[in-house]
């Protein structure tokens, strides 16, 4: 077993920090990247929340809104004013 002293030992140590370095480089790197692409998805999920429910609510009151003017039209008779309103 080689002695703390020894060349290579030294050696084999300088090369273990400088990958745990570069692995904890890559780590950083890794968990920034998926950071960010959560991000973008959670601005895309939101963007499209934004649009959808608008679609279903104003189709949906569009044809609501249209059938209740429907009834109400065949439910009243109209009558003509008399004079006007000045």
């Amino acid at each position: 077993m080689p002695q703390p002293n020894d060349e290579q030992s030294q050696y084999y140590r300088r090369q273990n920090i400088k990958l745990c370095q570069e692995l904890a480089d890559k780590n950083h790197l890794i968990e920034r990247l998926l950071y960010e692409n959560a991000e973008k998805n959670k601005e895309y999920n939101s963007a499209f929340r934004k649009v959808e429910p608008k679609r279903l609510t104003s189709s949906s009151t569009t044809t609501t809104t249209n059938v209740e003017k429907n009834q109400y039209a065949q439910s009243h008779s109209w009558v003509q004013s008399e004079g006007t309103l000045m």
